[in-house]
């Protein structure tokens, strides 16, 4: 260990082989959800290296009370985007005929038409039958869920104790403090507080406030680790944001040191270590040889994570490119990419629209989340409210200046689709999303975002645009301050 702050200090190689020897695994909700999101292929090795595993595994309650609340709708998510891609490929094959139609193809030219869809409908009807394949392997939420029983099987008698309402009082209490300073875990959950429907909600006979459920989590952790004598604990999580990781340069380091500090101190485990599951997984190959497939963990890893050196540009990357003359950002439809050799700017704003998709879920545990296939992006359904459905669409911008260049045709197309997605959907409300790929902190730039958003809720309406930022695969709610010009993160 080093002579100045071991918190710093990654794990010596024999110390990583002593955690996957004797050490506690702890898995996050996140980590659990992520199997409903693997292919069946993906997901059932996973189980087998997790049976491998099964003496050294843990979840705290917490991670139970969040998996129930929030597995219906990330299964309905998962269903929803195979359905929605199976509706899309049955109507291109539909409008093909139609198009061709119209301009009498088979009058002007020599092609057989009757001959070309014959062909063109095998191959939909192939890419059709992939995606049923793929419903019937995808659980559903009236279908026993052989996901969560797998779950429950390997976890058995291994999850912490139902705490009291007097200690979860506590933890909120102390979790005021620590948010104010920023302390970790979770602060960047400070957002879910804002809607109020979502803030506080019941289960096991408990009130929980939703912004504080990672340190509810985490303090929960500290408490195993000290009961259990632990002295090596790896956390496996989904989890992506500043308030868990040690970056630097774009360059992930390690857990937060104040986490490792505090889990040496409180919990008195000399070693502490996070993974994601596609870490997860090649690490368990290396330490404990576990039988799964080099194929399956690069599966995990598409699936779940962002591609290699994926990271959004930031704003001095955009400067420094430039602008040549004549060529339109991404936003005005042109394909070329003012970023070379990273990521086009298509992969970019999918990944962006992944990560809106999975916080529009945090914020709405109990309601429906699902794609739409068209405009809007997103439709919420608030079973819990009446019945509400509430419109999300997406507008993914490399960085503020990206968003500036084409904001007038911009919110023509915005104006338009909103009126005509309220009358046709029956939508109670449409929310539009600037996901930035990155923005600057200096004043000049806070004020060009300040003055788009004054630009932007003034054509589309005060309360249906928000502001955030995406960033390291997490979407985080930019708050705007009206009077002091500062910009703020909330996930």
């Amino acid at each position: 260990m080093s002579a100045l702050l071991p918190s710093y200090d990654c794990p010596s190689g024999e110390e990583f082989a002593t955690l996957w020897r004797e050490g506690l695994f702890v898995l996050d909700t996140n980590a659990l959800l992520d199997l409903y999101r693997l292919p069946r292929s993906a997901r059932d090795a996973t189980f087998e290296v997790l049976t491998e595993l099964q003496n050294q595994l843990w979840i705290p309650h917490q991670v139970c009370v969040e998996f129930e609340r929030n597995r219906l709708s990330v299964i309905n998510a998962q269903r929803s985007s195979l359905e929605s891609l199976k509706m899309r490929v049955e109507e291109q094959h539909t409008n093909l005929k139609i198009d061709i139609d119209k301009v009498a193809l088979g009058q002007r030219s020599a092609i057989d038409v009757e001959g070309f869809l014959n062909e063109s409908r095998q191959l939909y009807s192939k890419l059709e039958s992939n995606v049923d394949n793929a419903l019937k392997d995808q659980p559903a939420i009236a279908n026993e869920d052989e996901v969560r029983a797998a779950i429950v099987r390997i976890f058995e008698s291994r999850t912490g104790s139902r705490p009291t309402q007097s200690r979860l009082d506590e933890i909120f209490v102390e979790g005021e403090t620590r948010y104010e300073l920023k302390q970790p875990p979770g602060f960047l959950d400070m957002g879910k507080g804002k809607n109020l429907a979502d803030a506080r909600y019941i289960c096991d006979g408990l009130v929980f406030q939703a912004k504080y459920g990672d340190l509810v989590f985490w303090l929960e952790l500290i408490e195993k680790a000290r009961d259990a004598k632990a002295t090596h604990v790896a956390l496996v999580t989904s989890e992506r944001g500043e308030d868990w990781w040690h970056r630097y340069s774009g360059k992930t380091l390690g857990p937060h040191p104040s986490l490792v500090q505090e889990m040496q101190q409180e919990g008195g485990a000399s070693v502490f270590w996070m993974y994601d599951l596609n870490q997860f997984l090649q690490r368990s190959k290396d330490f404990k040889k576990t039988k799964i497939n080099e194929s399956l963990i690069r599966e995990v890893d598409e699936t779940l994570k962002l591609p290699p050196n994926s990271n959004p540009p930031d704003l001095d990357d955009f400067l420094a490119v430039g602008r040549k003359p004549g060529q339109q950002w991404a936003q005005t439809g042109a394909s070329v990419s003012p970023f070379p050799d990273r990521l086009s700017f298509r992969q970019v704003a999918f990944q962006a629209e992944r990560a809106v998709l999975r916080w529009l879920s945090e914020q709405y545990p109990t309601a429906a989340v699902r794609e739409q296939g068209g405009y809007p992006d997103f439709i919420v359904d608030r079973t819990d409210l009446l019945g509400q459905k509430h419109g999300f669409n997406v507008v993914f911008a490399p960085t503020d200046l990206g968003l500036k260049i084409g904001i007038d045709g911009l919110l023509d197309k915005l104006q338009w689709a909103r009126n005509a997605s309220l009358k046709q959907l029956y939508l109670d409300s449409l929310t539009t999303i600037v996901a930035f790929g990155s923005i600057g902190e200096s004043p000049i730039v806070v004020e060009k975002i300040q003055e788009i958003a004054t630009y932007m809720r003034a054509a589309v309406g005060t309360a249906n645009v928000v502001f955030g930022v995406y960033v390291n695969g997490q979407f985080l709610l930019l708050q705007l301050s009206e009077h002091s010009g500062r910009d703020d993160y909330r996930k």
